[in-house]
């Protein structure tokens, strides 16, 4: 049976206490990630000029700067559908729900509000194969839902 290769993930956060929570659940689901903590959307759009493209990229909504949903927008013309993007935020507004799914984002997560929650959540994400093919799930589906 060959050896996945781990997946590259960046958490894109202005929290880092989200990242280490983040890192000690994928540590617990022993999941095969590289994590690579960024703390604002304009450190991460320099990586991606660089050539550092991650298989999928975990973003906060509500950042300063640059928010999400600009962020959003940045990457896709940047790299159009070549990088998958889940939204990680506390927001259950509707009007961001929409809005991010408008702009190109591939899932919608909301961060759950107990770790046994996100062991739960993170597991069911990296159930979707991400380095397959660039999952887009229907609008009814993009709200992430266990």
């Amino acid at each position: 049976m060959p050896v996945l290769s781990a997946y590259k993930v960046f958490l894109i956060d202005d929290d880092e206490d989200e990242y280490l929570l983040f890192q000690q659940a994928i540590s617990e689901l022993k999941i095969n990630v590289e994590i690579r903590y960024i703390n604002n959307c304009s450190e991460m759009l320099e990586l991606l000029d660089q050539g550092h493209i991650p298989d999928l990229l975990f973003l906060d909504l509500n950042m300063p700067m640059i928010g999400g949903r600009e962020c959003i927008k940045k990457i896709r013309e940047k790299l159009k559908d070549k990088l998958s993007i889940i939204i990680y935020s506390t927001s259950k507004h509707q009007p961001d729900v929409d809005g991010t799914h408008q702009d190109g984002a591939n899932l919608y997560v909301i961060k759950p509000n107990s770790f046994e929650g996100l062991l739960q959540t993170l597991k069911a994400v990296f159930s979707i194969d991400w380095k397959q093919s660039f999952y887009l799930p229907p609008k009814e589906k993009y709200l992430f839902q266990l």
